[in-house]
């Protein structure tokens, strides 16, 4: 199993076998986008621009997709404590 290893890795859940919390980093999609003949490209945008400090980011692997779930809180986190 990938580590955490830097900032720049996005959440993903794994669905099969079991689900599961994974890295998934930035080098990792962009193979799995080669792989699809660059099917997933618009995920690889939004994954380029997305705001680490104010925008939550994960990606749904199943056996043949993925889904990617992008949306900013209208509340800061810290702000609900």
């Amino acid at each position: 199993m990938q580590e955490w290893c830097n900032d720049k890795d996005v959440l993903g859940i794994d669905l099969r076998p079991q689900p599961r919390f994974v890295p998934c980093s930035p080098q990792v999609i962009e193979e799995l986008n080669k792989k699809v003949k660059q099917q997933i490209q618009k995920v690889i945008g939004i994954l380029d621009g997305y705001n680490l400090q104010e925008e939550v980011v994960i990606i749904v692997i199943t056996k043949r997709k993925i889904k990617l779930i992008n949306f900013k809180p209208k509340l800061f986190i810290p702000n609900f404590f």
